[in-house]
Parts: structure tokens; C-alpha cells; sequence
């Protein structure tokens, strides 16, 4: 009697199961493609960003590769010593930078640009800032910020990439 009370509850038990795992790939698969819209950006930059893309082509595309509006885990490693390396990945996981200068010979990042436009005034922006610095000083990476770029000849953008490697302890 044990015997026929048991298997029909068992068969109930996988019944049920089997609907539950059904029902739910179905409304993940759904949910997933149709949970956020988007809409295509028609550019990538700001046209501040852009025009100074072009002076950073002219300035140093020789030599380095230009990325933009690049994420810090793309330039940072996050798994350093015994830190907790998702701990130091969310820490940066929502930053970036405007540009990153990457050595065409090497692929080793050299610089990383900030154009700090009024924005970067607000105090919230400021903090930003200042953590971000902090990060690229510790990590030996220049970052290079740069302000009021319609008043900066191409000799002055030189010689900010030069004293920003210097100030990281690098030779040229």
C-alpha cells in the first residue's frame, strides 16, 4: 500500500517540476529580448571629443592608437595581490576615460585623457575625479586631463604627455 501512495505522489512531484523548468525557460527567453528598447546613437563623441580626436590623430596617431570613451577594467587590472578582485572590479567597473593612447608597436597602454569640461565642476564629478586620479597614480599610468583645449596649441598637449609620464617615474 506504501508502494501505490508513493509513485503517483512521485510522478506528481516530477509533473510539476517538469512544468515549473518549461514555464520559466520560457519566460526568461522572453523577458530577456524584450525586458529593455534601445536606440542607435548617432555618434560616439561629443563634438568637443570628436575635434579633439582629430588633433590627437595629428599629435601622436604616428605612434599610438587612439580608443575612445574606454572603461578603466579595460585598461586596469583589478587582481592584484589578495584584494578581493570583484571588490577593486566594481570599484571601476562604471568609470571610464575619454581616450586611451595605446603604443601601435607594443599595445601597451601609455596614457589615458580625461577633457574635463564644466561638468567636471560638480562636486559629485570632482570626487569622481579625485578617485580616478588616485587609481592611475597607484597603477604608474599617466592620466592626462586636459582643460580649455580650444586655448591649447599642439605644443602644449606634447608637453602635457611628457610631464605626466615623468610624474609616473617613466622615461619617454
Amino acid at each position: 500500500m506504501e508502494f501505490t501512495f508513493w509513485l503517483p505522489a512521485l510522478l506528481l512531484v516530477i509533473v510539476v517540476y517538469s512544468i515549473y523548468r518549461l514555464m520559466s525557460q520560457k519566460v526568461g527567453q522572453g523577458k530577456e529580448s524584450a525586458q529593455y528598447i534601445y536606440t542607435r546613437k548617432d555618434y560616439i563623441m561629443t563634438s568637443t571629443e570628436a575635434n579633439f580626436f582629430k588633433r590627437l590623430e595629428r599629435i601622436a596617431g604616428d605612434r599610438y592608437y587612439i580608443f575612445p570613451q574606454i572603461h578603466l577594467s579595460s585598461l586596469l587590472n583589478n587582481r592584484v595581490g589578495r584584494q578581493s578582485w570583484r571588490g577593486a572590479l566594481s570599484h571601476i567597473q562604471r568609470k571610464s576615460v575619454d581616450y586611451a593612447l595605446v603604443d601601435r608597436q607594443t599595445m601597451k597602454t601609455a596614457y589615458a585623457i580625461e577633457l574635463d569640461d564644466a561638468s567636471h565642476s560638480h562636486p559629485n564629478r570632482v570626487e569622481r575625479d579625485e578617485v580616478v586620479n588616485e587609481i592611475f597614480k597607484l597603477a604608474k599610468l599617466p592620466l592626462v586631463r586636459f582643460s580649455n583645449i580650444e586655448t591649447l596649441s599642439d605644443t602644449d598637449i606634447e608637453d602635457a604627455f611628457i610631464h605626466a609620464k615623468a610624474a609616473t617615474g617613466e622615461a619617454n
